[in-house]
């Protein structure tokens, strides 16, 4: 859910370090909803494409628990690059076939479960 439109001044080191973590131009900063422990934005990287932004000091914990789901075939952004507190992630859409994330998660562990994964 975007909450609203952050001009690039308001946030210069961030659009800096992003711009540079992805090798590409932010265009734009939009601040999205959540993120109670940390600052979750929306890049916008112009043509159309968008990334997930998160700052925070623990976001390397975040990245690596990402990359372990994604490896065993769980529906997770992928991390597309992660510095310091700052994490950029894919922009998913928000369900996937009409079904809840959550719920997709739950099932995805409960296989994993049953086959003797334990998740770290």
């Amino acid at each position: 859910m975007e909450v609203g439109r952050v001009e690039a001044s308001f946030v210069p080191a961030m659009l800096i370090r992003a711009s540079t973590l992805l090798g590409r131009q932010v265009r734009a900063v939009i601040r999205l909803s959540g993120g109670d422990l940390s600052g979750v934005f929306r890049l916008d990287l112009g043509n159309g494409d968008t990334a997930i932004a998160k700052q925070a000091p623990d976001v390397s914990i975040e990245a690596r628990m990402l990359r372990h789901l994604a490896l065993r075939n769980v529906p997770v952004p992928g991390v597309i690059a992660q510095d310091g507190d700052l994490l950029i992630m894919e922009d998913l859409p928000s369900s996937r076939g009409g079904v809840p994330p959550w719920a997709e998660l739950a099932e995805i562990l409960d296989q994993m479960a049953a086959r003797g994964h334990e998740p770290h």
